[in-house]
């Protein structure tokens, strides 16, 4: 960088990591009901930013094991990459800008404890978590949980084999 100005045009921007969970090897995953003033009483999955310094997949176990202390946790694969601006006022600026991963990860331990963002959470299939959670964001999350979890064939219910992909 040169001048002041290329060094201005750098972008400033927060990095974020995503979990789906899933229960063993079935089709529950986690929801969580946020409690805090940003999404308010939504369903969604478990979300939270990177540290400065820290490792992508750090990052995921640390706010896995804050958030729902569950520290038996595998990471399968990312899911998604995604970006969003966070704010309740609808406006994008770059300390609200969020790029973040999404991972499937997978444990055997169903018992739960809440940090202090949530105030409930299910384990519920996904064909569930997507009728109650509304962020499409996160229905997309789910949505390729599902296709590839399919395309496993494995932990559906016969109910599920004529649900649609969109």
């Amino acid at each position: 960088m040169n001048n002041k100005n290329e060094a201005e045009n750098i972008g400033r921007f927060m990095f974020s990591v995503g979990a789906l969970i899933q229960y063993k090897d079935t089709d529950q995953i986690l929801i969580i009901r946020r409690k805090d003033k940003f999404n308010k009483d939504e369903w969604e999955l478990l979300y939270g930013r990177k540290a400065q310094h820290e490792g992508i997949e750090e990052a995921l176990l640390r706010e896995i094991q804050e958030e729902v202390h569950l520290f038996n946790v595998s990471i399968i694969k990312a899911l998604r990459i995604w970006r969003i601006y966070r704010s309740n006022d609808g406006k994008r600026k770059s300390e609200n800008e969020l790029i973040g991963i999404t991972f499937w990860c997978r444990t055997d331990v169903k018992q739960v404890e809440l940090g202090n963002e949530h105030e409930d959470y299910k384990w519920v299939s996904s064909l569930e978590a997507l009728k109650v959670i509304s962020i499409d964001g996160i229905k997309k999350d789910i949505e390729i949980f599902r296709e590839k979890h399919k395309e496993l064939g494995i932990g559906f219910s016969p109910l599920d084999r004529n649900y649609k992909f969109l």
